[in-house]
């Protein structure tokens, strides 16, 4: 737990910098985030890197953020090639790894890279409409693992993720709304609609967070990583924000609900 703490406490000024300056710097910073996380996804499911795997993924996630970016519109096209670049992959590489890694491999960096996509939209918006995932997400992350570790009992997912109790999702609930409704409060946003926002950020925090550790149990892995000691991987500590994305897209930039 120690070096959880001090890792974050490392980290913190480090994304508070790269936040307030936003732009190329957010951009770049985001960029190489969700690169590292490709890596410690293909390093997983192939069981060594491979850069005939990773070297579609980073071309997939360099032209999907540069489409979002300068809103070429070209975001079908652009996934349409991917899946098809690795297909044919698959023919190269198939005497190496079974078809079920390869898709796995694929899906995992559709998911991570699309999701992540949503980010450049919402940093385009304010700087509270940026964060408020990561206020949901890591704030019910903190409340969960501490509310666990106190009083965990019940673990309604052994399978997948065996420390996870039920107690650690209340607290973590309980926790994150708090959090967060005094967040919106500061920003004078509609208090029951960020309720609802809220709690069903909680359940694609926590779905995020058993979709990463569904793949850690198919690979028979404990972290994506050990670049942040104390929680593992970057893939491992951006999981349950990733899902969030989209949501808060949706109703801050789609619907302004806010």
């Amino acid at each position: 737990m120690r070096k959880r703490i001090i890792s974050s406490i490392i980290a913190a000024p480090v994304l508070i910098y790269v936040v307030i300056k936003g732009g190329l710097v957010l951009a770049l910073a985001w960029y190489i985030t969700i690169a590292i996380s490709l890596f410690e996804l293909n390093r997983m499911v192939l069981g060594k890197f491979d850069v005939r795997v990773y070297f579609p993924s980073i071309l997939f996630l360099t032209a999907l953020f540069l489409n979002n970016i300068y809103s070429y519109g070209y975001a079908e096209v652009i996934v349409s090639f991917y899946i098809l670049i690795m297909f044919i992959v698959n023919i190269i590489v198939v005497r190496y790894y079974s078809l079920s890694k390869i898709s796995l491999a694929t899906i995992g960096s559709l998911y991570i890279v699309h999701l992540a996509n949503y980010l450049i939209n919402l940093a385009q918006v304010n700087f509270s409409v940026l964060i408020v995932s990561f206020v949901v997400a890591w704030s019910y992350d903190a409340f969960a693992f501490f509310s666990g570790v106190k009083w965990g009992r019940i673990r309604p997912w052994p399978e997948l993720s065996p420390k996870k109790s039920v107690e650690g999702v209340i607290g973590g609930a309980i926790g994150c709304l708090f959090i967060t409704l005094i967040f919106a409060a500061f920003n004078n946003w509609d208090l029951g609609i960020v309720a609802v926002y809220t709690i069903i950020g909680i359940v694609l925090a926590q779905s995020g967070d058993l979709i990463e550790s569904s793949i850690k149990r198919f690979c028979d892995v404990k972290d994506s990583g050990n670049i942040l000691p104390g929680h593992g991987g970057i893939l491992d500590r951006f999981d349950s924000v990733l899902p969030v994305l989209p949501l808060t897209y949706i109703v801050f930039i789609v619907l302004k609900l806010q």
